[in-house]
């Protein structure tokens, strides 16, 4: 919430001190650990958020959390994205997409992790695979019964790109 209402270094503050707990659980210790990547991308900057996110990823590989790591894996792909290292990018996506299946239970960041998917392959000129990204997106909301409305940016920038500037509009 701090983090939300613009207090960065509040939210750091916080999150620092809960991280600090002896008795915190493993799994939010990976947790709070890509939050404050993210937190900390935008207060400290990206090689802070880099380094504290492959905390993240580690101690969520540890626990055995498909969700932190899928989320320090996020963290990642948009640090390497604004990078443009859109090959790492590409790799650290692809690993979070691997560890989150098709699970209902993390449709959210299954389906924020398919459009970052879409977003780098545009950036590598992968046009057929970032169609085939899009597609999945599409679906994958349909099956959990969630609204596909969260890729029409996608799509009209996808098809901007592709030349097909009707069904961009």
């Amino acid at each position: 919430a701090q983090w939300g209402a613009g207090s960065d270094e509040e939210a750091v503050r916080v999150l620092r001190q809960a991280l600090a707990a002896a008795d915190l659980p493993r799994i939010w210790r990976a947790r709070l650990l890509a939050l404050l990547g993210q937190v900390e991308r935008q207060a400290a900057g990206f090689d802070t958020a880099e380094s504290i996110s492959r905390q993240a990823l580690t101690a969520a590989e540890e626990t055995g959390d498909p969700f932190a790591t899928a989320q320090a894996l996020n963290d990642l792909w948009l640090i390497h994205s604004v990078r443009r290292d859109h090959g790492s990018a590409l790799e650290n996506i692809d690993q979070a997409l691997g560890l989150l299946g098709d699970d209902h239970d993390h449709a959210d960041l299954r389906s924020i992790a398919l459009d970052c998917r879409t977003f780098t392959l545009q950036n590598l000129d992968e046009w057929p695979r970032a169609e085939l990204a899009l597609r999945q997106a599409r679906e994958f909301a349909q099956r959990t019964g969630h609204t596909d409305r969260a890729t029409w940016v996608t799509a009209a920038v996808l098809r901007y790109w592709l030349g097909q500037w009707d069904d961009a509009l």
